[in-house]
Order: structure tokens, then C-alpha cells, then sequence
């Protein structure tokens, strides 16, 4: 088990199956960020150990080192990833067996953006279907949306460093959808891409967005709506969301099941998004922009 959420390069060679003197040769030629205690002991911060796992694709023999345990069989055999199966496991309320699906899928190299695009927007939405034709159907899909909760805090907290340095992008769920999970998805999607993320969270009145925009500089503004009681007051919050930020420096990206229903202005500034990979790539094309 990981140690203050640090390793000593013989434990992580230990979890992914590689001897000592690889792990500190990688580590002295700048491969793996490290640091050295007091007592000149090398130290990997978890979150660093991750991303050059990802990053070289290698497989972790031994996840519970890295205190992973739930990824311990999905590590060590060739067991069905699909959609499918992971919708089976979110109904039935496997809860680390799903956890250890996902957080496999993404040590393995797949990007944040396709993992909540495909197996878990996939598997959610079948489960959001349940309450048509069975009783338990709102508990199954209550209980499944905390499992994927407990998988994206794991990735906030164990993955995803926020940047030293670079653009901010700010965001939130529209007044009244007190759905937690789409705008957390657009968060970490947008931190991947190198953007410091300040997630306002659900039910975020247009006027603390925009107070946000402000106190941020931001240059992006993701607005979430899934969920809305009354319609016609959201497509009047939305059309004063954009009037109010067409004069700002931001790209303001909307999403959600029911945006398109709410009849969006068309704008310069405003990008309708159907998919996170789009808001990814949005923000991914801005960075290389900048650099270039």
C-alpha cells in the first residue's frame, strides 16, 4: 500500500513488474519525476507514477501497490471491458468491480474524454432507462451514478495534477440541474488538457458563471444542462449567458441531454457540444495556439 500517497522506486517496480535499477535509472534521466527525503531516499508521488505508466503503456502487475486493489483482475487477465459489461456491473451494484473496470481502462491510455464518452455515457445511459419498466430503476440509477462519482474523484484526486501554468477554464451545471456528474466530467477533461479547471459545480445560477469568468480571466465556460424544471426560464437564462459573454475573451461550450432544447443563439464565441471529446479538443487546439 502506498505510503502518503508516495513511492519508493523499489515498490513501484515492484507494481509493474520491472527491476529496481530501471525504475532509478528512469528516474535519474528525468523519465519519472521524483524528489529525495531528508535522508536522501528517492520519492515518486503517486500521480506521477500513473501518468508514466500511462504514458509508456506499461501493465501493472500489482496494482495493489499502488493501492488499487479493485484494478487487481482486470490487471492480471484479458476480461470484457465493453460497454456491455460494465453497464451489467453499474445494474447489479458491483461496485469495485466497476471502479476497477474504469480506472483499468484509463491506466491502460484511454483518454478521460473517450472513457466518459463511450463505456460510461453508454453504460449510464441504459442504466437512466431502467425507471420505465422497473420499480428499482431510480435506486439502480442513483446508486450507479455514485460508483462512477467514486471513480471520477479517484482520478481528480490520484491522476490529474492540475498545471503549473496555462489558461483557466470555469464551469457548472445550469440552475436547477443538481446533476454533479456531467460537469465534473467536463472539469477533469479540460484539467487533461493542460487548463487549470474551476468547477462551480450544479445548480450554478448564469450571473456566478459569469462572476466566475471575471475573477478568472477564463477562456473557457462550460455550462451543463441535463436537467431543467422550467424550460422556458433556462433558454432565457442561456440566451442572457451568451449576450452577457460575447464581449468577454471566452469560448462559452455547451452541453448536456436537453441544451439543444433550450434553442441556443447562434454566436462567434459559443460551441454546442454534443460529445466531451469536443470540448477536449476545443481546448486542446486553444493550447497549441497559444504555444504556436
Amino acid at each position: 500500500m502506498v505510503n502518503g500517497q508516495n513511492l519508493s522506486p523499489k515498490q513501484l517496480a515492484q507494481a509493474i513488474g520491472a527491476s529496481e535499477s530501471s525504475v532509478k535509472r528512469w528516474v535519474d534521466d528525468g523519465s519519472i519525476p521524483a524528489f529525495k527525503t531528508a535522508g536522501g531516499h528517492r520519492k515518486i508521488a503517486l500521480r506521477d507514477a500513473l501518468a508514466f505508466i500511462r504514458a509508456r503503456g506499461l501493465n501493472v502487475e500489482q496494482p495493489e501497490v499502488l493501492g488499487m486493489a479493485e484494478v487487481a483482475d482486470w490487471a492480471r487477465s484479458p476480461a470484457d471491458r465493453s460497454s456491455e459489461h460494465l453497464f451489467r456491473l453499474l445494474e447489479q451494484g458491483h461496485r469495485n468491480r466497476a471502479r476497477g473496470l474504469l480506472l483499468s481502462l484509463y491506466l491502460e491510455g484511454e483518454s478521460l474524454a473517450a472513457l466518459f464518452d463511450g463505456p460510461m455515457r453508454e453504460a449510464l445511459v441504459r442504466i437512466g432507462e431502467l425507471w420505465q419498466d422497473r420499480e428499482d430503476g431510480i435506486f439502480v440509477e442513483h446508486r450507479a451514478t455514485a460508483i462512477c462519482l467514486e471513480v471520477l474523484h479517484r482520478l481528480n484526486l490520484d491522476f490529474l495534477a492540475v498545471p503549473p501554468e496555462g489558461p483557466v477554464a470555469v464551469g457548472g451545471a445550469c440552475e436547477g440541474d443538481q446533476s454533479s456528474l456531467p460537469t465534473l466530467m467536463a472539469a477533469l477533461v479540460v484539467r487533461a488538457e493542460g487548463f487549470h479547471d474551476v468547477n462551480l459545480g450544479p445548480n450554478t445560477p448564469a450571473d456566478a458563471l459569469l462572476r466566475a469568468i471575471d475573477r478568472y480571466g477564463a477562456r473557457i465556460a462550460w455550462w451543463s444542462a441535463n436537467h431543467v424544471e422550467d424550460r422556458e426560464r433556462a433558454s432565457t437564462e442561456l440566451r442572457g449567458l451568451v449576450s452577457e459573454t460575447a464581449d468577454r475573451d471566452v469560448t462559452l461550450v455547451l452541453g448536456g441531454r436537453v441544451v439543444r432544447a433550450l434553442d441556443p443563439p447562434e454566436a462567434k464565441h459559443l460551441y454546442v457540444a454534443d460529445r466531451l471529446g469536443e470540448l477536449a479538443a476545443l481546448a486542446r487546439g486553444m493550447l497549441n495556439g497559444a504555444r504556436g
